[in-house]
């Protein structure tokens, strides 16, 4: 598996990935990186954690909304947490517990 050198927001990172993907995650460093940027001299003073954090969140919103123009909605497609009941479940529940009362 091929280590790469990556840099985002002005610190180094070498990361393994798949052989053959060594450009694509350069590429998706180089775009990380240019979110962490922004959110740094955008929110100024953040930890290095906080200002990676509110980069991945402006990548998801940016995601969110490439989604949104296309017709498909991400953030409703994405899976609710792993103790949620599935819908079906749940509203069998609800339904047996509506009955008992």
């Amino acid at each position: 598996m091929p280590d790469i050198d990556v840099e985002i927001n002005g610190r180094s990172y070498r990361l393994a990935c798949e052989p053959g993907q060594e450009a694509r995650l350069r590429l998706l460093a180089e775009r990380l990186d240019g979110f962490a940027r922004r959110a740094a001299e955008e929110a100024g003073g953040f930890s290095e954690l906080r200002t990676i954090v509110m980069a991945g969140l402006l990548a998801v919103d940016a995601l969110d909304e490439a989604e949104r123009r296309e017709g498909l909605c991400a953030l409703a497609s994405t899976k609710p947490p792993s103790d949620a009941a599935p819908p079906a479940r749940a509203a069998k529940s609800r339904a047996a517990r509506d009955k008992a009362v």
